[in-house]
């Protein structure tokens, strides 16, 4: 392989952050305060049960007629596995006990 190309996608860490073939890679903070990003929407905010308005990471390829959606945020540990449980058979006492044995949350 042509060692030009091997080279070419290595990235070197500095003190400003990383640097992808010479040019400086933005933080995740940076790059949340980005003007062009805010402008091109590859960000959105959804409501976190317990964190409240959260950004999170849109896909960059936009269609007009099917817009990207996020339904909500990730759920937290635990938060729907009395829901599966029951819908795969256990029931509430089952679930219950569980629980009780600490061998789910």
């Amino acid at each position: 392989m042509d060692t030009t190309v091997m080279e070419a996608n290595i990235h070197y860490p500095t003190d400003t952050g990383l640097l992808a073939d010479g040019v400086r890679v933005k933080s995740p903070g940076e790059v949340s305060r980005d003007p062009q990003v805010k402008a091109n929407n590859y960000l959105l905010t959804v409501d976190h049960s317990s964190r409240g308005p959260i950004s999170l990471v849109a896909t960059p390829v936009q269609f007009n007629h099917t817009p990207f959606k996020i339904g909500s945020a990730a759920p937290k540990l635990g938060q729907h596995t009395g829901e599966i449980l029951l819908s795969i058979g256990y029931d509430w006492a089952q679930i219950q006990q569980m629980k009780d044995e600490m061998v789910i949350i």
